[in-house]
C-alpha cells in the first residue's frame, strides 16, 4: 500500500513538474514574443522619426534657400519691395510631416512632445512661408506687373526704383512693401524654427533611441531632385 502511494506521489511530483515546465515554456516564448514586438515597435518609431528628421531638413533646405538666393540680395536695399522678385512658392508645401507619427510619438514617447510640436511649428511655418509668398506674387502679377510692362519697365536699378513707385500708385506700393516685409519675417522664423527642431531631434533620438545611427542631412538623391514632386520618395 505504501508502494503505491510512493508512485502516486512520484507520479504527481511529475506531472507538477511537467506543468511548471510547460508554463515556463510558454512564460518565456510569450516573453520573447513580447519582446520582438517592442523592438519592432521601436524600429518603426525610430523610421518614424527618421523620416520626420528627412522632412525637417528638406524644409531647412527650401526655406533657407529661398532665404539665401531671393531674399538675402536685397535684404538691406531700401527699395527691397520692388527688387524681391515674385516668385512661386508652390514647391514649399510639397514636403510635410506625417501628423499621424507626430499623434503617437505625443501619446507613446513623453520625452519627444517638445520635438513633436517643434516639428508642427515648422510645418505650419512652410504653410504660412508659402501663403506669404503666394500672395505677394499673385498681387504682383495682378496689381504691379501689368503697369510696368504697359510702362516698358523691365529693370529694377535704384535709379528706375522712384519711377517705378510712382507707376505702382502711392495705396500699391504701400501694399508690396508690407507683403515683402511680411515675406521676410516669416522666412526668417521658419528658418529659425526649423534649425532649432533639428538641433532638438539630435538630442532626443540619442536619448529615446540609444544605438540608432540617425541622419541628419538629406539622402543624396534628394539633392538632385526639382523642388516639385519629390513628397511622394520621402
Amino acid at each position: 500500500m505504501d508502494g503505491i502511494w510512493i508512485r502516486m506521489a512520484e507520479l504527481a511530483v511529475g506531472i507538477l513538474g511537467t506543468v511548471v515546465a510547460a508554463f515556463m515554456g510558454a512564460k518565456f516564448a510569450f516573453g520573447l514574443e513580447r519582446r520582438r514586438d517592442q523592438e519592432l515597435q521601436r524600429d518603426r518609431d525610430a523610421d518614424g522619426l527618421q523620416s520626420a528628421i528627412f522632412v525637417l531638413c528638406r524644409q531647412l533646405t527650401l526655406a533657407a534657400r529661398m532665404q539665401a538666393e531671393v531674399l538675402d540680395p536685397f535684404r538691406e536695399d531700401r527699395n527691397r519691395d520692388i527688387c524681391v522678385p515674385p516668385v512661386s512658392g508652390r514647391h514649399l508645401v510639397d514636403v510635410r510631416v506625417d501628423f499621424e507619427w507626430i499623434s503617437h510619438m505625443l501619446r507613446d514617447h513623453e520625452e519627444s512632445a517638445a520635438l513633436a510640436f517643434l516639428i508642427v511649428m515648422v510645418d505650419d511655418g512652410i504653410e504660412s512661408l508659402h501663403d506669404a509668398v503666394e500672395t505677394r506674387r499673385k498681387f504682383h502679377d495682378l496689381r504691379i506687373r501689368p503697369r510696368l510692362e504697359e510702362a516698358g519697365v523691365t529693370d529694377f536699378t535704384e535709379e528706375r526704383a522712384q519711377q517705378v513707385r510712382f507707376l505702382c500708385g502711392a495705396a500699391d506700393s504701400e501694399m508690396l512693401q508690407g507683403y515683402t516685409d511680411q515675406l521676410y519675417a516669416i522666412c526668417d522664423r521658419v528658418v529659425a524654427q526649423a534649425e532649432r527642431a533639428l538641433a532638438e531631434a539630435q538630442r532626443v533620438s540619442a536619448q529615446a533611441f540609444p544605438g540608432y545611427a540617425f541622419k541628419f542631412v538629406l539622402p543624396e538623391w534628394a539633392h538632385h531632385q526639382p523642388d516639385t514632386g519629390i513628397a511622394a520618395r520621402l
